[in-house]
């Protein structure tokens, strides 16, 4: 299991497990297409799901859907919806969920 510095308390530092993490998609602002990678624990062993909303909380796009992954893992948005319709430019929020966590990061897509 990774652990994760968190710097709290003066004198002693607290280390809490880290059983994911999303980083930020490359490029952003992205035209065309864009990387998000993320990295999840061996020991997280929990669906992982990789989602694209818009601005309204919409899922739009559906990259991972409860697929068991461990590593490194970069997925590909191709500005696309789930339909293959282009999606307009804007700001789109991106959600990784590993079991029941979550974390959100925001992509901008500009034509």
């Amino acid at each position: 299991m990774e652990l994760q510095t968190t710097g709290v308390g003066e004198e002693k530092e607290a280390h809490l497990p880290k059983d994911f993490e999303l980083h930020q998609n490359y490029p952003n602002p992205f035209n065309g297409q864009t990387q998000i990678s993320f990295f999840v624990s061996k020991n997280a062993n929990e669906d992982v799901s990789l989602t694209i909303y818009n601005t309204l909380g919409q899922p739009i796009r559906h990259l991972l859907n409860g697929q068991k992954l461990t590593g490194e893992t970069v997925q590909v948005w191709d500005g696309r919806d789930n339909s293959g319709k282009e999606v307009g430019s804007g700001i789109y929020l991106y959600e990784l969920r590993v079991g029941n966590q979550r974390s959100v990061k925001k992509a901008v897509l500009i034509k």
